[in-house]
Protein backbone atom coordinates (compact mmCIF):
# COMPACT_ATOMS: atom_id res chain seq x y z
CA UNK A 1 0.00 0.00 0.00
CA UNK A 2 2.49 2.79 0.79
CA UNK A 3 4.77 1.31 -2.14
CA UNK A 4 1.25 2.19 -4.70
CA UNK A 5 0.76 5.63 -2.45
CA UNK A 6 4.19 6.62 -3.65
CA UNK A 7 4.03 5.45 -6.76
CA UNK A 8 0.57 7.41 -7.22
CA UNK A 9 2.68 10.84 -6.07
CA UNK A 10 1.33 10.23 -2.80
CA UNK A 11 -2.58 11.40 -3.07
CA UNK A 12 -4.25 8.01 -2.96
CA UNK A 13 -3.40 6.94 0.77
CA UNK A 14 -5.14 3.40 2.03
CA UNK A 15 -6.28 2.46 5.03
CA UNK A 16 -5.56 -0.64 6.43
CA UNK A 17 -7.12 -2.89 9.10
CA UNK A 18 -5.44 -6.06 10.30
CA UNK A 19 -8.60 -8.59 10.03
CA UNK A 20 -9.24 -12.56 9.66
CA UNK A 21 -10.48 -13.94 6.02
CA UNK A 22 -13.85 -14.14 7.09
CA UNK A 23 -14.25 -10.29 8.16
CA UNK A 24 -12.35 -9.35 4.95
CA UNK A 25 -14.81 -10.71 2.68
CA UNK A 26 -17.66 -9.25 4.52
CA UNK A 27 -16.22 -6.31 4.51
CA UNK A 28 -15.69 -6.12 0.83
CA UNK A 29 -19.68 -7.61 0.53
CA UNK A 30 -21.01 -5.25 2.54
CA UNK A 31 -18.88 -1.95 0.85
CA UNK A 32 -17.10 -1.46 3.87
CA UNK A 33 -13.76 -2.64 2.33
CA UNK A 34 -12.97 -1.72 -1.69
CA UNK A 35 -10.46 -4.58 -1.29
CA UNK A 36 -10.07 -7.39 1.24
CA UNK A 37 -6.94 -9.95 1.21
CA UNK A 38 -7.89 -13.31 1.89
CA UNK A 39 -6.23 -16.79 1.74
CA UNK A 40 -7.92 -19.94 0.28
CA UNK A 41 -8.11 -23.35 -1.38
CA UNK A 42 -10.80 -23.49 -2.71
CA UNK A 43 -13.21 -19.93 -2.84
CA UNK A 44 -15.99 -20.32 0.08
CA UNK A 45 -19.62 -20.16 -0.47
CA UNK A 46 -19.88 -16.42 0.82
CA UNK A 47 -17.59 -15.13 -1.65
CA UNK A 48 -19.51 -15.70 -3.97
CA UNK A 49 -20.49 -13.03 -6.54
CA UNK A 50 -16.74 -11.12 -5.27
CA UNK A 51 -14.18 -10.76 -8.11
CA UNK A 52 -11.30 -12.82 -6.51
CA UNK A 53 -7.99 -12.11 -7.83
CA UNK A 54 -5.29 -14.82 -7.08
CA UNK A 55 -1.47 -13.03 -6.30
CA UNK A 56 0.76 -15.31 -4.81
CA UNK A 57 1.15 -19.10 -2.69
CA UNK A 58 1.98 -19.30 0.87
CA UNK A 59 2.99 -22.37 2.72
CA UNK A 60 1.60 -23.16 6.08
CA UNK A 61 4.46 -23.86 8.35
CA UNK A 62 4.06 -26.42 11.06
CA UNK A 63 6.08 -25.25 13.68
CA UNK A 64 7.78 -26.66 17.07
CA UNK A 65 9.74 -25.32 19.44
CA UNK A 66 13.60 -24.91 18.95
CA UNK A 67 14.66 -27.67 21.03
CA UNK A 68 12.07 -30.28 19.97
CA UNK A 69 13.57 -33.22 18.58
CA UNK A 70 10.97 -34.27 16.05
CA UNK A 71 12.27 -34.17 12.33
CA UNK A 72 9.06 -35.16 10.35
CA UNK A 73 5.72 -35.69 10.41
CA UNK A 74 2.74 -36.91 8.11
CA UNK A 75 -0.41 -35.03 6.76
CA UNK A 76 -2.12 -38.19 9.05
CA UNK A 77 -0.25 -37.17 11.98
CA UNK A 78 -0.52 -32.99 11.56
CA UNK A 79 -4.40 -33.77 11.85
CA UNK A 80 -4.40 -36.07 14.13
CA UNK A 81 -2.55 -33.64 16.48
CA UNK A 82 -4.58 -30.65 15.87
CA UNK A 83 -8.10 -32.55 16.06
CA UNK A 84 -6.65 -33.89 19.13
CA UNK A 85 -6.84 -37.60 18.48
CA UNK A 86 -3.06 -37.27 19.35
CA UNK A 87 -2.26 -35.59 22.36
CA UNK A 88 1.42 -36.62 23.55
CA UNK A 89 4.57 -36.29 22.03
CA UNK A 90 5.32 -39.85 22.34
CA UNK A 91 3.01 -40.50 19.73
CA UNK A 92 5.26 -38.70 17.52
CA UNK A 93 8.06 -40.53 18.05
CA UNK A 94 9.17 -37.95 21.13
CA UNK A 95 9.08 -37.77 24.90
CA UNK A 96 6.29 -39.02 27.10
CA UNK A 97 4.96 -35.35 27.44
CA UNK A 98 0.94 -33.50 26.59
CA UNK A 99 1.17 -31.84 23.33
CA UNK A 100 0.47 -28.33 23.47
CA UNK A 101 -1.60 -27.38 20.48
CA UNK A 102 -1.35 -23.87 19.30
CA UNK A 103 -4.26 -22.62 16.62
CA UNK A 104 -5.80 -19.68 15.44
CA UNK A 105 -9.22 -18.61 15.90
CA UNK A 106 -12.88 -19.77 13.70
CA UNK A 107 -12.64 -17.19 10.99
CA UNK A 108 -9.37 -17.26 10.51
CA UNK A 109 -7.80 -17.70 6.86
CA UNK A 110 -4.97 -19.98 7.88
CA UNK A 111 -7.11 -22.39 10.07
CA UNK A 112 -9.63 -22.94 7.74
CA UNK A 113 -7.03 -23.58 5.18
CA UNK A 114 -5.31 -25.75 7.36
CA UNK A 115 -8.39 -27.76 8.02
CA UNK A 116 -9.75 -27.95 4.10
CA UNK A 117 -5.78 -29.42 3.15
CA UNK A 118 -6.06 -32.18 6.17
CA UNK A 119 -10.16 -32.21 5.23
CA UNK A 120 -10.45 -32.08 9.24
CA UNK A 121 -12.47 -29.88 10.60
CA UNK A 122 -12.45 -31.02 14.59
CA UNK A 123 -10.33 -28.90 17.49
CA UNK A 124 -7.83 -29.95 19.91
CA UNK A 125 -8.90 -30.80 23.20
CA UNK A 126 -5.93 -28.73 25.11
CA UNK A 127 -5.83 -26.24 22.29
CA UNK A 128 -4.55 -22.44 23.06
CA UNK A 129 -6.68 -20.15 20.38
CA UNK A 130 -4.87 -16.90 19.31
CA UNK A 131 -5.48 -14.31 17.09
CA UNK A 132 -2.59 -13.45 14.58
CA UNK A 133 0.48 -15.74 13.32
CA UNK A 134 2.60 -13.77 15.35
CA UNK A 135 1.27 -14.41 18.91
CA UNK A 136 1.38 -18.31 17.78
CA UNK A 137 4.93 -18.07 17.11
CA UNK A 138 6.19 -16.43 20.00
CA UNK A 139 4.27 -18.69 22.10
CA UNK A 140 5.86 -21.74 20.23
CA UNK A 141 9.14 -19.96 20.80
CA UNK A 142 8.73 -19.89 24.49
CA UNK A 143 6.79 -23.22 25.16
CA UNK A 144 8.98 -26.88 24.83
CA UNK A 145 5.83 -28.77 24.27
CA UNK A 146 3.91 -26.34 21.81
CA UNK A 147 2.97 -27.00 18.24
CA UNK A 148 1.39 -24.89 16.35
CA UNK A 149 0.99 -23.54 12.43
CA UNK A 150 1.64 -19.90 11.42
CA UNK A 151 2.38 -18.37 7.33
CA UNK A 152 5.87 -19.43 6.07
CA UNK A 153 6.51 -15.58 5.82
CA UNK A 154 6.92 -14.86 9.57
CA UNK A 155 8.82 -18.15 10.52
CA UNK A 156 11.93 -17.00 12.76
CA UNK A 157 14.94 -18.93 14.29
CA UNK A 158 13.17 -19.28 17.33
CA UNK A 159 11.32 -22.26 16.15
CA UNK A 160 11.29 -24.68 13.71
CA UNK A 161 9.66 -25.67 10.52
CA UNK A 162 8.77 -29.25 10.64
CA UNK A 163 8.94 -31.02 7.29
CA UNK A 164 5.49 -32.60 6.48
CA UNK A 165 5.97 -36.06 4.36
CA UNK A 166 9.38 -35.20 3.95
CA UNK A 167 8.80 -31.85 2.68
CA UNK A 168 10.48 -28.57 3.92
CA UNK A 169 8.39 -26.22 4.14
CA UNK A 170 10.85 -23.76 1.92
CA UNK A 171 11.03 -21.65 -1.24
CA UNK A 172 11.25 -24.66 -3.65
CA UNK A 173 9.00 -27.26 -2.21
CA UNK A 174 6.07 -24.63 -2.25
CA UNK A 175 7.40 -23.61 -5.72
CA UNK A 176 7.53 -27.16 -7.01
CA UNK A 177 4.39 -28.79 -5.17
CA UNK A 178 5.66 -31.07 -2.87
CA UNK A 179 5.11 -29.60 0.22
CA UNK A 180 1.52 -30.03 0.84
CA UNK A 181 0.32 -27.68 3.09
CA UNK A 182 0.08 -24.36 0.49
CA UNK A 183 -2.57 -21.59 0.10
CA UNK A 184 -3.18 -19.47 -2.35
CA UNK A 185 -3.88 -15.23 -1.23
CA UNK A 186 -6.24 -13.43 -3.14
CA UNK A 187 -7.41 -9.90 -3.41
CA UNK A 188 -10.98 -9.77 -3.09
CA UNK A 189 -13.56 -6.72 -5.01
CA UNK A 190 -16.57 -6.06 -6.36
CA UNK A 191 -17.19 -7.36 -9.66
CA UNK A 192 -16.37 -4.79 -11.21
CA UNK A 193 -13.91 -3.33 -8.90
CA UNK A 194 -13.85 0.76 -8.78
CA UNK A 195 -11.45 2.51 -10.00
CA UNK A 196 -8.85 3.29 -7.38
CA UNK A 197 -9.25 -0.83 -5.99
CA UNK A 198 -8.58 -2.00 -9.43
CA UNK A 199 -5.18 0.48 -9.90
CA UNK A 200 -4.22 -1.04 -6.75
CA UNK A 201 -5.02 -4.62 -7.61
CA UNK A 202 -3.45 -4.02 -10.72
CA UNK A 203 -0.22 -2.57 -9.16
CA UNK A 204 0.30 -5.61 -6.63
CA UNK A 205 0.49 -7.72 -10.63
CA UNK A 206 2.99 -5.37 -11.58
CA UNK A 207 6.56 -6.11 -11.53
CA UNK A 208 7.22 -3.96 -8.59
CA UNK A 209 4.52 -5.56 -6.32
CA UNK A 210 5.95 -8.80 -7.03
CA UNK A 211 9.25 -7.80 -5.91
CA UNK A 212 7.73 -6.79 -2.52
CA UNK A 213 5.59 -10.07 -2.24
CA UNK A 214 9.15 -12.10 -2.77
CA UNK A 215 10.80 -9.71 -0.37
CA UNK A 216 8.08 -11.12 2.25
CA UNK A 217 9.02 -14.14 0.96
CA UNK A 218 5.59 -15.17 -0.78
CA UNK A 219 5.47 -16.64 -4.01
CA UNK A 220 3.76 -14.83 -6.39
CA UNK A 221 2.09 -16.62 -9.24
CA UNK A 222 3.01 -16.54 -12.73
Amino acid sequence: ADAFSRAAGGGTPIHIENVDSATAVHAVRSGFAAVGAAEFVTRPEEAAGLRMTPVARDGIAVIVHGGRSVTNLTLEQVRGVFSGTITRWSELGGEDAAITCVMRERGSGTRRCLEELLSADGEAVSGVILETSRAILETVARDPKAIGYVSHAVVDARVREVPIGGAACSTASISDGTYPLVRTLNLLSAEPPAARAKAFIDFVLSPDGRDIARRAELFPLP
